[in-house]
């Protein structure tokens, strides 16, 4: 699917993941539904897209962003 969506982007263009966190242990999601912010840096990454930055504006949830080169 991300490379997919890498696919309709124009160069420069962003995409933004918020995904639960699969860190905190505190959180009363599956496990199956949370990521870890290494994994998702991972899967994007290895679709060809470029990290950009993380914004920390909840504590339950990574939010990134990510850049096609």
């Amino acid at each position: 699917m991300i490379t997919a969506i890498k696919k309709s982007l124009k160069p420069g263009g962003r995409i933004f993941i918020g995904e639960y966190k699969a860190e905190d242990q505190s959180i009363q999601i599956p496990l199956l539904h949370r990521m870890f912010a290494s994994q998702i840096r991972k899967e994007l990454e290895t679709a060809g897209l470029k990290f950009k930055e993380a914004i920390n504006v909840l504590p339950l949830h990574h939010f990134m962003v990510f850049e096609k080169c």
